[in-house]
């Protein structure tokens, strides 16, 4: 897109410095700014309107030796043990602020627990906050 965006006007200059040949000029600039309009506008709608079913769609949460991992419709990550700083319990949900996977900007992530009962926010709680070292401490009962 950028490449087309960037050759439009350079195509009408070279047209205009020629003389303007066959009256090119004006119809290339038209054609390019519709273009790019069209690109920019009207095909970010169609992967939206394409994709809806899967935005807004059901977060997974999976806890392992290896990290946090969260799935949803457009993409999958793994937190690290290692990123994680601190664990917050917040109204509704755990706080995990954390190293940024590709950088070392502070990065929020979050996993709900309103439909967790009381024991199980607790055992999430002291999972995370062990850093994953409370998964293989399972409480005898």
């Amino acid at each position: 897109m950028v490449g087309a965006g960037a050759a439009t006007p350079a195509i009408a200059a070279l047209l205009h410095l020629a003389g303007n040949p066959g009256g090119w000029v004006r119809p290339v600039l038209v054609g390019g700014v519709v273009g790019m309009a069209f690109l920019l506008v009207v095909v970010p709608r169609q992967a939206v309107a394409r994709n809806a079913h899967t935005i807004g769609g059901p977060i997974a949460y999976r806890i392992d030796a290896a990290g946090v991992h969260t799935v949803h419709g457009f993409e999958s990550n793994t937190l690290p043990w290692s990123a994680i700083r601190t664990v917050r319990r917040a109204r509704g949900q755990i706080l995990i602020p954390h190293q940024g996977l590709s950088d070392s900007k502070l990065r929020m992530s979050s996993i709900p627990t309103a439909d967790l009962a009381a024991t199980e926010q607790d055992r999430l709680l002291a999972v995370l906050r062990s850093r994953g070292a409370a998964l293989t401490n399972t409480p005898t009962v």
